[in-house]
């Protein structure tokens, strides 16, 4: 892993874990405001505003619930953000919107002295530039690992052409017993060739090169893919693939073992 590919992962991974704690916050802000009228300032500015209504109306639990419902997206943004940057962004935009609304009623709480909201404007800022960085890196990651991809096909086409006999190892490939997409054969391939099929929870042994490659594998109904590469040097020689549920198709997850 170069040092670029190690400082994006780290951005992508401090991205999530701001909005992790933006999530946590406003949830415990839901029953904080309600029982000794404090929050945590990591938090949804909807939400707090929602359950400060249902506080004054004497109506805590449907407004909680409501505020509650307005922390959804961000928990949905949070875990697909995994695998998908655009979710990150999508959370982002949602942040910012919440801010706008923020920095609409800052004046207000200056004109009666609470300057203690710097601090809330302070903490918006730090989350807002984290999850910039970590979209930013987000998509260089992705970018990385799609040139590493190209450059594994490219080398591929170039030692058939000259017609050179690779040293080869042997590999397993498990496929994980599960629910999702269990009708499905998972087509599992070498540099974009097939070499084999399985079935839900079945296991196949194979030759590969010992240069890296790319090990892919893809529903034979279509949808979801995945491709990890696998290094000439490898830590592992069993790589386990495991169906994920998406958003909308199952996406498969290969990881050595």
């Amino acid at each position: 892993m170069t040092n670029s590919t190690s400082k994006n992962a780290s951005q992508y991974k401090g991205a999530r874990a701001s909005l992790l704690i933006v999530i946590i916050c406003s949830l415990v802000n839901i029953f904080t405001i309600a029982l000794i009228e404090t929050y945590f300032v990591f938090s949804s500015y909807i939400s707090q505003i929602i359950i400060i209504i249902g506080y004054s109306l004497d109506e805590m639990l449907i407004y909680g619930v409501i505020a509650a419902i307005t922390i959804v997206p961000y928990l949905l943004c949070w875990i697909f953000s995994k695998k998908h940057p655009g979710w990150l962004v999508a959370s982002l935009v949602l942040f910012s919107i919440d801010s706008v609304l923020f920095l609409i009623d800052l004046p207000a709480y200056l004109a009666e002295g609470d300057y203690t909201m710097f601090i809330d404007l302070a903490v918006r800022v730090y989350v807002i530039i984290t999850l910039v960085l970590g979209v930013k890196a987000g998509f260089s990651k992705k970018k990385d690992l799609t040139a590493a991809v190209q450059e594994a096909y490219a080398n591929q086409d170039s030692t058939e052409e000259e017609g050179e006999f690779e040293a080869t190892r042997e590999i397993t490939v498990t496929r994980k017993k599960t629910f999702i997409a269990m009708a499905a054969q998972m087509i599992v391939c070498i540099n974009n060739q097939e070499v084999c099929r399985l079935k839900s929870g079945e296991s196949q042994t194979l030759t590969v090169p010992t240069k890296a490659f790319v090990l892919g594998a893809v529903f034979t109904m279509g949808g979801g893919t995945g491709e990890i590469i696998v290094p000439e040097v490898a830590t592992s020689n069993t790589y386990k693939l495991s169906p994920k549920m998406g958003f909308t198709v199952a996406n498969i997850e290969i990881t050595p073992v």
